[in-house]
This record gives C-alpha cells, structure tokens and sequence, in this order.
C-alpha cells in the first residue's frame, strides 16, 4: 500500500510537472518543426488559367448556376465547353507569372473541366507543377512548357477509363474521347497512357486507343482512319445508310445497293438498269473535328463495270461512281467536296466535272472493269486554297447515278493525320 506522504511530497510533484512541461515542449516544438518541414515541402497554391475563345466557349465557374461566355480567365475546378466550329485555347501559368507551364487547345463539340492546376508555393517544395483535365467528350491538345523552373506532369483523364501522363517539356499530344473510345496521339515527346491497370509508352507520331473495360492497344501509327467499316465487313451494323433515290420515270427500278464477297473481300456495289435517271448511295455520318490536323487523305479502291451515260452526263452529275464528303468550314458554312470517277468518254457530250458545282471538282476518268486504287491530295489543303477552311467533316457519301450502272469500292479510308 503506498503511503499519503508520496503524494505529499513537493519535491516528486515539482519534477513530475517540469518533466510533463519539458515532454509537451519538445513535442511541439518537433511537431512545429516537423510540420514546418512538411508544409515547404508539400504546399501549393492555384496557378493562373486563362482563355483565349473564338466562337461560342461556355464556361462554368465552381459554384455558378449556369455557364458564361466571353470570359478571359477562369479558376481551377471550372469546365469548359465548346460548340461545333469553335475553339479555345486555356493557359497554364506558374503563380508568380513567370512562366508558361502548358496549354490546352479545346476544339469544337468538346467538354472539359480543370479538376488541379497547382505549384508548389515555395521553392523547397518537393511536388512538380500538377495540372489534371477531365475530358468528358471531344478533342484537346496539350502541350507541356519549356525553360521551366521544375518540372510539369500534365494528367488527362478521359471517358472511357484512360489516363494520359505527359511530363516532358515540349510534349505534344492530342487526346479525343467518345463513348465508346478514347484515342491518345502523340506529335512529340512522349506520353504514358494508363488503362485497366496497364501502361503503354507513346512516342513522337505514335497512339493508342483505349476501349471501354481495355487496356491500352498501342503503340498505333499516329495516322488514324475517320472511317468506321470502311471495308464493309459488317455490312449491317448500321454505320453506312443505305439510300435509292425515286427514279424520274415512276415505272423504272430505283436500283440497289449490296455488299458481295468479291474477290476474297467484302465491298459495296452500286447497280442499276434503266432507260433514265436514278440514284443509289451509300452514306456515313462522321462529324468530326479536324481543326489542328495537317493532312486529310480519301483512299479507296475502285471498279466500274459498265455505264452507259457518257462522260458524266450533260450536267456532269452522272458519274457511275462518284464520291462526296460534307464538311462545315471555319465559318460555319456548310460545304461538299465531290469526285467522280467515270471511263466511258465522249468529248462531244457531257462534262468532265460537275457543271452545276461551286467550285467544279474535276472528274476522273477511270479504266473499265479493272480495281484500281484512288488516293486523293492532302483535302485540307484543298478546303483552304479555296478559302474555306474545314472545321468539321460532317460525312461521306459513295453514289452512281445515271441511267444504267454497276461500280463497286472496296477499303475506305479517310485518312488524318494531326
């Protein structure tokens, strides 16, 4: 039993307090110091974005009920959305205003939100500049900065389950995210593209495409096909919509459209017998953006079996193949670029071009009966000598019209490159 005295005793009290004291004292004083040491190495501070828009850029700001335009610049945790043919570019710059730490051009039909954009606040600070993006649906483009004071990790995070790491400087890459796809292209650098638990490294001109519950197929040519089933070995899945225009004479045949096995391959055969004019087509919605690629390529293989219109008729619009891409430009104008492919020639009747086309697309004249590759120049360039730029390519049609025909095409492609 221990005796009153002990707890009595001013001597055993005096130190029993300056021992608790000294313990409180050193342990904050380790916390403060401890603390302090985590606080120059782990806090940061918001970077500076701003915008630049051209056409209609919404922007959502946290805790804003609904979306402003016009704006300049914008916080982090803010989405940005674009309509079709506009675009904008976001600014990624260190707090202290010093330097570019990476840019992000948003092109049209996109969705976006800035979920981090931060640095660290001191220079002891151990973390890179961080900015993570949330692609919804669209394209982006990042590029990560140069001549900067640390490094720069840009994270891009897009539908469906795919991360993208560039953290190089001068990294260059364009992310476009659908439903069902997300495809990573890099131009330079190097990107890390992160899916299923998996990672593929991407270099300059290289991509890779990442399907929902996937890992990442890659590394891809940087070159990419804006053509689904364009070897047609799905005829009915539903991406080609088939069409038989209503022949001017009531009593004639429309004609037909299938997709036979000639020669080891699925293709597209366009056929009809007539006294007068009829139309059969083939057509596929695209809608997509091609601001910011360099070159835009149509291949296809061709064959035509007969015609009997010659040339391509008195108007030249009576090719028995001819093919037709939509496209909105940068304006917002709707235009078409036309190709006719024709072997039947008669300098004494109809028009080598379409007559009543603005501008008029020279046709082609083709051999009878024999496949044969067409691959067209860069369409871009096209679209831009003629003072309208493509914003958008809306579809691609492949039809024959005349009296009576049969052609086929095989291997569509409608290659892009950024």
């Amino acid at each position: 039993m221990v005796s009153s005295t002990q707890f009595n005793n001013p001597e055993r009290t005096a130190w029993t307090v300056l021992l608790s004291a000294f313990t409180v004292f050193m342990l904050s004083a380790g916390g403060i110091i401890f603390g302090g040491r985590w606080w120059l190495r782990n806090a940061d501070q918001p970077q500076m974005l701003g915008i630049i828009s051209t056409g209609t850029v919404l922007v959502r700001r946290p805790n804003r009920d609904a979306p402003e335009v016009n704006l300049t610049s914008f916080p982090v945790g803010s989405s940005v959305s674009t309509v079709a043919n506009a675009q904008a570019s976001v600014t990624f710059t260190a707090p202290d205003g010093q330097n570019v730490l990476a840019t992000l051009r948003i092109f049209g039909n996109t969705s976006v939100e800035i979920t981090e954009a931060s640095s660290p606040r001191f220079a002891t600070g151990v973390h890179p500049h961080t900015i993570v993006i949330h692609v919804a649906s669209g394209r982006v483009r990042a590029t990560v900065g140069v001549d900067v004071d640390r490094p720069v990790r840009v994270e891009i995070i897009s539908d469906p389950g795919a991360v993208t790491v560039l953290d190089q400087p001068g990294s260059n890459a364009t992310v476009e995210a659908t439903f069902t796809e997300s495809m990573i292209t890099v131009r330079e650098g190097v990107a890390l593209v992160t899916a299923e638990g998996q990672t593929v490294a991407l270099g300059k001109d290289q991509r890779a495409e990442v399907a929902p519950g996937a890992a990442p197929n890659g590394p891809l040519a940087a070159e990419q096909n804006l053509v689904r089933n364009g070897d047609f070995v799905l005829p009915d899945d539903g991406t080609w919509q088939v069409l038989l225009a209503a022949p001017a004479v009531a009593s004639e045949q429309p004609g037909q459209v299938d997709f036979p096995l000639i020669g080891g391959r699925r293709v597209v055969r366009l056929a009809r017998t007539g006294n007068d004019w009829g139309r059969v087509s083939v057509t596929q919605e695209l809608n997509r953006d091609v601001q910011g690629y360099t070159s835009l390529r149509l291949n296809l293989d061709i064959i035509l079996v007969t015609q009997d219109v010659k040339t391509c008729g008195a108007q030249g619009t009576e090719c028995p193949l001819m093919v037709k891409i939509n496209y909105v430009d940068v304006g917002g104008g709707q235009r078409e670029w036309l190709k006719g492919f024709y072997y039947l020639y008669d300098p004494n009747f109809g028009y080598p071009y379409c007559v009543p086309c603005s501008p008029r697309f020279p046709h082609e004249q083709w051999p009878q009966a024999q496949w044969q590759p067409f691959s067209s120049e860069n369409l871009l360039d096209i679209f831009a000598a003629q003072g309208t730029p493509a914003a958008q390519i809306q579809s691609i049609t492949i039809y024959a019209e005349g009296h009576t025909f049969t052609s086929m095409a095989a291997d569509v492609q409608l290659l892009a490159n950024e």
